[in-house]
């Protein structure tokens, strides 16, 4: 059979293809879940940030109560609508929507795998990323929408914040334009770190879970009475512990100096010098008063949390798109053989091959060589063999 290359693709584009799947199967979900992320964190930061910040301008400038509510009132009214909104859709809705996106999903991959030739089941590559298909990509597609939600409301936070800052200071654009720049790359260089000890950490895992196996499983239950194995086999369990935490004690002392150092400097950066700079121009230039101080320092605080956050955000897409690369070979393999129907197969009798031979085209050698057998009619016949040795191929 020939092979093709798998094309490739990235991150975005895997991601882009997750959200066209879900949208297919839900559009009210998928467009409902995305506006409660962005739309809910907005209306916190306008509850934590920007309301706190009014009302303290509201007091130092001797403002009616009726002042305060114009802009109070509003913003419960708006808390409440996502409070609520929020309590009946995750109690009410989302189970049913998830359940429903898994089984059209699944239903979906079920249909490709039905439509294939069985030639494509004694391909061993092929036949592993049907496998990763059926098991975790759904999962990975509504992960993969998720972590987009998550990120774009992260982005228009961080953007709403900015704004508020420079309106009320310009000159805080330059504290942002170092601050921004620093959270990002320090967290990646943390999350690039923690990455890396993860990869060494789950062929680890996964030897160790497999020997974890051996002990509840029925299947061993006689091995492990009649067999001289426990030993060994604790030995293996202790020893994937001890490579585990030899990792771990490696990986995690340059993550947790770098984490240390990074917000020590960012503490330092807004706790220290920041805010020093405000209260210089709000106390002794009269530039602004205290609400808009605060206000500033807190989108400042959360300017730098939404940006340190997304970062390891982004180490999302990278997991997600793995498994999302798979389903997409898998959902893109066609054919090689057309078959239209238009060969009528006999209705009774025996079935008799003798020396049969059969090569897929493009391949120089036979995947079936020298098969000679009989199937009487209404016979029980059970084909047993290792993958790829062309059970799918005679059948």
């Amino acid at each position: 059979m020939n092979k093709k290359t798998p094309k490739k693709h990235s991150t975005l584009s895997n991601t882009l293809f997750a959200l066209k799947w879900q949208f297919k199967i839900a559009p009210g979900y998928t467009v409902f879940t995305l506006m409660q992320t962005v739309l809910g964190d907005v209306v916190t930061l306008f509850e934590h940030t920007f309301l706190t910040a009014y009302i303290i301008s509201c007091v130092e400038k001797k403002k009616t109560l009726t002042d305060v509510l114009y802009f109070l009132i509003p913003v419960a009214i708006a808390v409440f609508i996502k409070l609520m909104l929020g309590t009946v859709f995750d109690a009410y809705i989302a189970p049913g929507e998830r359940e429903k996106i898994q089984m059209k999903m699944r239903m979906r991959l079920y249909e490709k795998a039905a439509s294939l030739e069985l030639a494509r089941y004694d391909d061993a590559e092929f036949y592993n990323d049907f496998v990763w298909a059926m098991q975790k990509a759904p999962d990975h597609i509504t992960g993969a929408v998720g972590a987009f939600n998550t990120l774009l409301s992260r982005i228009t936070v961080s953007i709403i914040a900015g704004a508020y800052i420079v309106s009320v200071d310009a000159y805080s654009l330059l504290i942002l334009v170092f601050l921004v720049p620093f959270t990002y790359f320090s967290g990646r260089a943390i999350n690039k770190r923690a990455m890396k000890m993860q990869e060494e950490i789950v062929p680890v895992q996964r030897r160790s879970d497999y020997v974890s196996r051996i002990f509840y499983l029925a299947d061993y239950v006689n091995d492990l009475k009649t067999g001289n194995i426990s030993p060994k086999l604790e030995k293996d369990l202790s020893d994937s512990t001890e490579e585990m935490r030899v990792i771990v004690k490696k990986r995690q002392k340059p993550i947790i100096a770098l984490n240390v150092a990074t917000n020590s400097a960012a503490n330092l950066i807004i706790g220290g010098v920041y805010l020093s700079y405000l209260f210089f121009k709000a106390l002794v230039l009269g530039k602004f008063g205290l609400g808009q101080l605060l206000g500033v320092y807190n989108s400042t605080q959360t300017l730098n949390g939404k940006v340190l956050t997304a970062v390891s955000n982004l180490s999302e897409f990278q997991n997600h798109s793995l498994y999302i690369s798979k389903l997409r070979r898998f959902s893109e393999t066609e054919n090689t053989m057309e078959d239209n129907g238009r060969l009528a197969l006999p209705a009774g009798g025996d079935i008799v091959l003798r020396n049969v031979e059969f090569t897929y085209p493009g391949n120089s050698e036979p995947t079936l060589k020298g098969v000679s057998c009989s199937f009487k009619k209404g016979e029980k016949v059970a084909l047993v063999g290792f993958n790829g040795a062309g059970k799918s191929t005679l059948m």
